[in-house]
């Protein structure tokens, strides 16, 4: 018997030693959001392969939401990345998101060529987790949320944000 394809909002890629920090932006967009989200937690059926659960999760998702951490990619989500922009490259609605968490370095590799949504100035705020929401659906942010990015941007250390050198001080999404 063959079994139903699952659908979901977005598959969120991250290296595991990231988990506290991506736990935290998957938690608001699942209970503030009402996001479906497949992730590795999801994933693990015993009796599954899970690289094949991995393929199908992402062939029946939306959006590709790749964290980029303190840590660096792990091999299997370098892979991940792989999959999902060769999938962007045949289908244009597919979209893959950036997320750059607290402590990361922009990346050195085709997803610098996207926009991509940045807490690297402090905390997982809300304002961007309300930009990552619209962004996982395929639409602009609400003004409320692009209020909360703006204001979070006049908060941040400027000191901080000077010592970046301007091509890595982030692509905000609508700011």
């Amino acid at each position: 018997m063959m079994a139903m394809a699952q659908h979901y909002d977005a598959f969120i890629s991250y290296n595991s030693r990231d988990r506290a920090q991506v736990e935290t932006i998957i938690e608001w967009l699942e209970q503030k959001r009402g996001l479906r989200l497949y992730y590795d937690r999801r994933a693990g059926m015993p009796g599954h392969l899970w690289v094949r659960e991995l393929g199908e999760a992402l062939d029946g998702s939306q959006a590709a939401v790749v964290c980029v951490g303190p840590q660096g990619f792990s091999t299997w989500q370098q892979r991940e990345i792989c999959y999902a922009l060769e999938r962007h490259g045949r289908d244009d609605a597919f979209r893959v998101i950036p997320v750059m968490l607290p402590g990361s370095e922009p990346p050195l590799s085709m997803l610098k060529l996207y926009t991509w949504v940045d807490f690297r100035l402090g905390a997982i705020d809300e304002g961007y987790l309300g930009v990552l929401a619209a962004a996982i659906a395929g639409e602009p942010p609400g003004l409320e949320a692009q209020r909360a990015a703006h204001d979070l941007r006049e908060r941040a250390n400027p000191s901080r944000l000077a010592r970046l050198p301007r091509r890595r001080r982030g692509i905000f999404l609508w700011s």
